[in-house]
Formats: structure tokens, sequence, C-alpha cells
């Protein structure tokens, strides 16, 4: 399970996500109920635990380390210069697996049939040489 999927659940059964050092507790106002520490699959629970939320913290702290977090995504941006639209995202037609400079402004537009997001496993996949571009972590 990612934490972002835990931090949903506990966010729609009325409780608060908060981030705190090692753990991430799970607050239900006057209580803290629960802690899942983020290194490891150690959890301790504080004070009676809304069904839903107990499951989704057994089945986060089971997740292995590496599976909990989102993979990173990045803008290939084009040097400054290159294109005649300024900033500018290297872009991928979906449809026809075709890379192109996408025109538009990169950091704000999206489209259903482009992809302009890439993992970093996906940039090294390409098949051309990924070096010409200023990698851009998404946040």
């Amino acid at each position: 399970m990612k934490t972002s999927e835990l931090m949903k659940i506990v966010e729609e059964n009325g409780c608060n996500f908060m981030n705190s050092g090692d753990y991430y507790k799970i607050d239900g106002g006057a209580y803290i109920f629960a802690k899942v520490n983020k290194g490891n699959s150690e959890f301790l629970i504080l004070h009676k635990l809304p069904k839903d939320i107990a499951q989704a913290v057994l089945e986060y702290a089971y997740t292995p380390l590496e599976e909990r977090e989102e993979e990173k995504k990045y803008l290939l941006m084009f040097p400054k210069g290159y294109t005649k639209y300024g900033k500018s995202a290297l872009t991928l037609n979906i449809h026809d697996n075709f890379y192109f400079n996408g025109g538009f402004d990169a950091e704000k537009t999206e489209l259903s049939n482009y992809k302009k997001k890439f993992t970093q496993k996906e940039i090294d996949e390409m098949p051309f040489d990924t070096k010409f571009f200023e990698k851009v972590l998404v946040e």
C-alpha cells in the first residue's frame, strides 16, 4: 500500500494523518489512535481504531518500504533557446508512440493523449540519449 493510499483512508474516516519524525500518526482529534513506523513494519495502536483504518494500517505496515512511496516523475525540458515555444518539455503521443516538443506550457498543460511526466525507468528505456534534456522533478 502506498503512503498516499493510507492517508486517503485515514482522512475519509474523519481522522488526521500526520508526519512525525520516524512515524506517521493517526489522530482522531482528542487522542492519537495509532503510530506507523516509516522505516519498518512496526506499528502501535494506542486507542480503538476504526475498522477501515486498522485494516489499512496492517496492510501498510507489511508493505515493503520500496513499494510505499510513489515513483518520482520528471519532466525532460528542452534547453533554453532550443525551441520557439520557450519553456517546453519532451512529450509522448501515447497513441502513436511518438516523442515530440510539446509546444505548450510543460508544467500546466495536461492532455489525455499525451504524456510528459516520466519515471526514471521510462527515461532509461527511451530509444535515444536523454542527456540533452534538463531533468526536472515533478512535485
